[in-house]
C-alpha cells in the first residue's frame, strides 16, 4: 500500500470538504459585511459632505442677496447725467428728455456701514412707453443706482393761439425718479 498524504487524505474526507466550504462561505460573508460597513461610512460622510455644501450655497446665496454694490472713489454723482442720456439715446429717445439731477440728503450709514447716496433725476415730456424703454435702457448690471420712487405729473401741452386755460398732454408726463446707491464715502 502506498503512503497517503494529508492533502490527498484531506481532499477525500467529506466532513472536510464540508467544513473548507462552510469555512469559506463565512469568510465570504464576513470580508462582504466589512466592505458594506465601510461603504456605508463613506455614504454618511458624502452625504454630510453634500448637507454642508448645500448649506454653504444657501449661505452665499443668502449673502449676495444681501450684498450692497459700493462705489468706490468719487461720488456717484459725477456721471449720473451722462449715463441717463445714454440710456435715452440708445432707446431713441433725445437726451434733452433729461432736465437734470438734484441731489437729496444722504442717509447715514447704519452701525459703520455705507451711506445710502439719493438723487431726485428729472425727466420731461415722456410718454409711459418711452418711460419703460428708458428704464429698461438704465437697469444694466453694471448700475449701482437703484430706482427707489417714481413720480408721473401729467405735463401741459402747448398753448393753441386764442386758448385761454392750460391744457393738459394726456400722454406726455414730467416725470421725477428718486435714485439711490450705496457710498463707502463721506457726505461733501
Amino acid at each position: 500500500m502506498k503512503p497517503v498524504t494529508l492533502v490527498e487524505r484531506l481532499a477525500n474526507d467529506a466532513r472536510w470538504q464540508a467544513t473548507a466550504s462552510a469555512l469559506l462561505v463565512v469568510t465570504v460573508l464576513a470580508w462582504g459585511w466589512y466592505r458594506l460597513g465601510g461603504a456605508q461610512a463613506e455614504v454618511d460622510r458624502a452625504t454630510q459632505q453634500l448637507r454642508t455644501v448645500a448649506r454653504d450655497i444657501d449661505r452665499i446665496t443668502e449673502l449676495r442677496r444681501r450684498t450692497i454694490a459700493l462705489a468706490g472713489g468719487a461720488r456717484l454723482d459725477v456721471d449720473l447725467v451722462t449715463r441717463a442720456q445714454r440710456a435715452l439715446s440708445s432707446v431713441g429717445l433725445p437726451t434733452s428728455a433729461c432736465q437734470g439731477v438734484q441731489p437729496r440728503a444722504d442717509q447715514p450709514a447704519a452701525a459703520g456701514g455705507p451711506r445710502l447716496q439719493s438723487v431726485e433725476l428729472l425727466l420731461s415730456g415722456l410718454t409711459p412707453g418711452e418711460f419703460g424703454s428708458w428704464m429698461s435702457a438704465w437697469n444694466t448690471a453694471d448700475q449701482p443706482w437703484r430706482i427707489r420712487e417714481i413720480i408721473l405729473n401729467h405735463q401741459s401741452a402747448p398753448l393753441v393761439p386764442g386758448q385761454e386755460a392750460v391744457r393738459l398732454d394726456s400722454n406726455r408726463f414730467q416725470i421725477s425718479v428718486l435714485l439711490s446707491a450705496y457710498s463707502a464715502e463721506e457726505s461733501p
